[in-house]
């Protein structure tokens, strides 16, 4: 049996998601063999790892899920909250419409336990880490040959900071030098990936992007991306990619739509374009699968009043 996997192409659009002490943006030199024929093996490339941006969707799943009335996996177990200020924290949660991890098991699992695994199943949901490189202004033969290199990676714009508290004394050259991120804008693609396509899945996905987005429009702290929230820094969104429709002229001179450029392998997006808004009817259709699937959930685990599922 052949088991698809469907793959989510989305770019990560991100604004300031670093500061100076905070490591969520990390640089690392090309280590890819390609990368180093085109350009120096010194060349720094940003990352923000998958496990972080995994979080972060989780955590607006999870409210999404809970505001519409369906329990949701807590990220703990209830055996492993030990301390009474933490099961005090924990009760507080389990209110909201939390139930202990892997508690819904028996009845066939929720969500968030299919998506995001657990110790005896493997997440569902797999996200890539998100690499860009941090650019440098002006027209340099420099600037243009990274742009060469990893104009498929991703672009970006890094402000360094580098102090040099050690130099040596006859020379004067630097043998000591600490660098600071200070602030980030970046536009890069990433995938998304359910290793078994599941359309309940894919359309609470979906759904979660459309929310995460929304609240970080709206300044909703809860959503911001790493960094300090009182300031300002985290806005990141992750927005889907759609096929650029290529038109040819037929012999009567009428527009025909050609057919959907095939996705690069190496994150090409020359083919595509960012989807900032769903269209009306899209949008609509979403709206409307997302309510059957909180229908069939609720079946399951809709939340009682002491925010746990339901036995019914």
């Amino acid at each position: 049996m052949v088991v698809e996997k469907k793959v989510i192409a989305t770019a990560f659009l991100g604004e300031s998601v670093t500061n100076r002490s905070n490591a969520l943006v990390m640089f690392t030199h090309a280590k890819n063999e390609s990368d180093r024929k085109k350009q120096s093996p010194f060349t720094k490339v940003g990352r923000i790892g998958g496990q972080t941006i995994k979080g972060w969707i989780r955590h607006a799943m999870t409210k999404l899920l809970i505001s519409h009335g369906v329990s949701a996996c807590h990220p703990l177990l209830g055996s492993s909250v030990t301390s009474d200020r933490n099961k005090e924290f924990f009760k507080r949660d389990l209110a909201i419409g939390y139930h202990p991890r892997g508690e819904c098991k028996s009845e066939g699992g929720c969500l968030i336990y299919h998506m995001f695994g657990d110790l005896d199943v493997p997440a569902n949901l797999m996200v890539t880490s998100v690499y860009f490189y941090p650019s440098t202004t002006g027209n340099s033969s420099a600037t243009k040959s990274i742009n060469r290199a990893f104009g498929s990676v991703g672009s970006g714009r890094c402000e360094m900071i580098r102090s040099s508290p050690r130099c040596q004394s006859s020379t004067h050259q630097t043998y000591m030098s600490i660098e600071h991120a200070a602030g980030v804008m970046i536009e890069a693609p990433f995938k998304l990936v359910l290793r078994n396509s599941n359309p309940d899945q894919e359309v609470v996905l979906l759904k979660t992007l459309q929310f995460l987005n929304d609240m970080v429009e709206n300044e909703e702290f809860d959503f911001l991306l790493g960094g300090m929230r009182t300031a300002g820094y985290g806005r990141a969104k992750v927005l889907p990619l759609v096929p650029k429709k290529r038109r040819r002229a037929s012999k009567t001179n009428a527009q025909e739509p050609d057919e959907e450029p095939a996705e690069s392998e190496d994150g090409d997006r020359r083919n595509y374009k960012i989807q900032f808004k769903l269209k009306r009817a899209d949008a609509e259709n979403l709206e409307k699968q997302f309510e059957g699937v909180i229908a069939r959930e609720k079946e399951k685990f809709s939340m009682s009043n002491e925010g746990k599922p339901n036995d019914d």
